[in-house]
């Protein structure tokens, strides 16, 4: 779309302004922010970034009582506030620009910088997201904590998880989606083709994530309207193309002429630095993720059911009595889950979570907790013994509490792990 020429002072006037906005609105909220808080020098604007938002909720929007910061969600009352005060400062900006420059209506390079800045910011995120669930690493097959929780005790979000964790084909063919659409759009003869796919890739996934109210709906929806401007800047062509089924012209919007040869060498340069440190950086540090597994643990893993719990000498009825644990789940990698609602564990869908790290030295298991942030905590630590094959016994203290626990392997199966596919069905599962 270039700058029109027949328009009124007023529509020029109008014109720059809206693209000085989004301009400025797309280049606060893309950048990278918690990227500059772990440069030297950088986490300055970081920090006053922090300040600043939470200045804003206090002083001028009063929105909410206190700001829940970033969490692994990123649709918390920080992240809206945020984008309140970008929407502000932009709009701000955008007007002192336009009023600085208006005798001199906007150009087509600032148009090239906007659309720019949209296709690699979109790029990104294709081969962010796509790369992870190429190796299945978005979504994890469910663990067997959440196989032994109800299905209707589950958030949605959790819901959609397993369902997409699940099936490692399905993923990846949903992540070769997004690294394919990423591709396409990197590439400026297969841009068209890019921006088409990455539309109805990323429509599904805010779809998605507004059906299963997964806590990614505002960068969702930032990545679809992104593809929504591209797709609109060249719509003329598309609407000959696929509707009108008459000829079109080749793109030029997302073709930038550069007459010199040093300024095609340095975009050539450009380019393959951010290739490398995207593509190449992505790929390699999904494929060296160690396997989710457990060395010389000494209890296997599995679903234990607790035969006798014991406080102080007393031992309390399992079924009946609030503080006893029901039973103990040890997954592959490392964490577990307690059917027990004491806080002392992270609570989730009515299960306790831990991580629990041994001590082969000491016989002793730490159970410690991971905050949504991945900080870990030690909580408590209990001695562990061997009883038989399938029988254990835990000992230490919790609360203020001396306890003992033993623990017997169930040996539950879970049918959903054997993962079964059938060309012919005789009958609906």
């Amino acid at each position: 779309m270039e700058t029109p020429v027949n328009q009124k002072p007023l529509g020029l006037l109008l014109h720059s302004f809206a693209l000085r906005f989004l301009f400025l609105f797309f280049l606060l909220i893309c950048l990278p922010w918690p990227v500059m808080g772990s440069i030297p020098g950088l986490d300055i604007l970081l920090n006053g970034l922090l300040m600043a938002v939470e200045w804003s909720n206090q002083v001028l929007f009063q929105t909410y009582d206190a700001l829940v910061l970033p969490n692994g969600s990123s649709d918390t009352s920080w992240h809206y506030t945020f984008l309140k005060l970008m929407l502000l400062v932009s709009l701000v900006l955008a007007f002192v620009w336009t009023l600085w420059k208006r005798h001199k209506p906007v150009g087509n390079g600032l148009t090239v910088w906007f659309l720019l800045l949209l296709r690699y910011e979109l790029i990104f995120i294709c081969f962010y997201y796509g790369i992870i669930k190429l190796f299945g690493q978005q979504m994890p097959f469910p663990s067997m904590s959440l196989m032994a929780t109800p299905v209707g005790d589950l958030h949605p979000m959790r819901l959609g998880w397993v369902f997409m964790g699940y099936s490692f084909s399905y993923q990846f063919f949903a992540g070769l989606l997004e690294v394919v659409a990423g591709l396409f759009l990197f590439y400026r003869r297969t841009i068209s083709l890019g921006i088409v796919l990455s539309l109805f890739v990323f429509g599904q996934v805010l779809l998605m994530n507004l059906s299963f109210d997964v806590p990614v709906k505002i960068v969702a929806g930032r990545t679809f309207i992104i593809a929504v401007i591209l797709f609109l800047y060249d719509s003329k062509r598309y609407l000959n193309f696929f509707i009108l089924n008459q000829t079109t012209l080749p793109a030029t919007v997302f073709h930038v002429p550069l007459p010199t040869r040093r300024q095609r060498i340095m975009r050539i340069v450009l380019k393959s630095v951010f290739f490398f440190f995207i593509f190449i950086g992505e790929f390699a540090t999904a494929l060296f993720v160690p396997p989710p597994h457990v060395l010389n643990h000494p209890i296997p893993p599995g679903v234990y059911e607790v035969t006798h719990f014991i406080a102080n000498k007393d031992t309390l009825d399992v079924a009946t009595n609030a503080k006893a644990w029901k039973d103990i789940i040890f997954d592959l990698d490392g964490t577990g889950s307690v059917q027990s609602s004491d806080t002392v564990f992270r609570q989730r869908y009515g299960r306790g979570y831990f991580k629990c790290v041994a001590d082969s030295l000491s016989n002793a298991l730490q159970f410690k907790t991971v905050s949504p942030l991945f900080e870990e905590k030690l909580k408590f630590t209990m001695q562990w013994e061997k009883l038989d094959q399938d029988r254990y016994l835990l000992k230490g203290r919790l609360h203020q509490d001396q306890i003992q626990v033993q623990i017997k392997n169930t040996n539950r199966f879970f049918p959903l792990t054997r993962k079964p596919f059938h060309w012919r069905q005789d009958y609906v599962p």
